[in-house]
């Protein structure tokens, strides 16, 4: 394990800014060598060594932001090849309409409530609605008419 380490990062070693790349965690690559060469196989203890924990807690952030990316490349290669690129576009004029920042979860939330709201104008008696529902059907459709009327 610890040569297979040794050759992998040494193919690296002459270039010294390799780590820079776009998307990358930006973490010089010695120092993650010194990390993964001091914990022994079988063992998954952090070692203490200076920046450590630092440089660890940037690799969960990086994967993290990896994760994420992920998920949104597999969401637009899914629409994309089934054929529902309108989907991916109708997500991002909604959010271009509602230029609410808050988390996916968050987004997901006005938008099903919105889309509550609107059934709702359409059916009262099928779908039941709740005030929040009504408010943010509402935004939406008074934010998408000053977007309309000011692009015109």
């Amino acid at each position: 394990m610890q040569i297979l380490l040794e050759r992998e990062v040494s193919k690296f070693h002459d270039k010294s800014l390799r780590w820079q790349h776009p998307g990358s965690p930006g973490i010089n690559h010695h120092e993650i060598y010194d990390i993964i060469s001091q914990i022994p196989d079988g063992s998954w203890k952090l070692p203490d060594i200076p920046f450590a924990q630092y440089n660890i807690l940037r690799m969960i952030d990086f994967l993290t932001r990896a994760w994420e990316g992920y998920g949104i490349a597999h969401l637009a290669a899914r629409g994309i090849k089934i054929g529902e690129l309108r989907t991916l576009e109708a997500y991002t004029y909604f959010h271009k309409v509602m230029t609410y920042n808050g988390t996916f979860e968050e987004q997901e939330a006005i938008i099903i409530s919105a889309l509550n709201g609107m059934k709702a104008l359409v059916d009262a008696k099928k779908q039941p609605v709740t005030e929040e529902d009504v408010v943010n059907a509402r935004a939406f459709l008074t934010s998408y008419v000053s977007l309309e009327k000011d692009s015109t």
